[in-house]
């Protein structure tokens, strides 16, 4: 069961940074400290997740429910996290 997990934190890691990169510029306000401190995350957890020092147990799929509250919210918002940081 930890492995499932391990490998739906993996896809949901994978959604996250994609649409981190290729949000929509048009009309939004590109702030790049933003952007550059949540792909960090992602690639992070990305390559902890590759060498196999992370390991999702059982017991932390509230965690994942909130990766998937992220990985919906990013679609929602079109790639754009500035607003929900503070900015325009």
């Amino acid at each position: 069961m930890a492995s499932l997990l391990t490998w739906i934190t993996v896809v949901l890691g994978i959604v996250t940074f994609i649409r981190l990169l290729a949000y929509q510029r048009r009309g939004a306000r590109f702030r790049c400290d933003v952007n550059i401190m949540a792909i960090m995350a992602c690639i992070t957890a990305a390559v902890e997740i590759r060498i196999g020092t992370f390991v999702v147990l059982v017991t932390a799929w509230l965690m994942i429910v909130m990766h998937t509250v992220l990985a919906i919210g990013l679609f929602k918002i079109r790639g754009n996290p500035a607003p929900v940081f503070g900015g325009s």
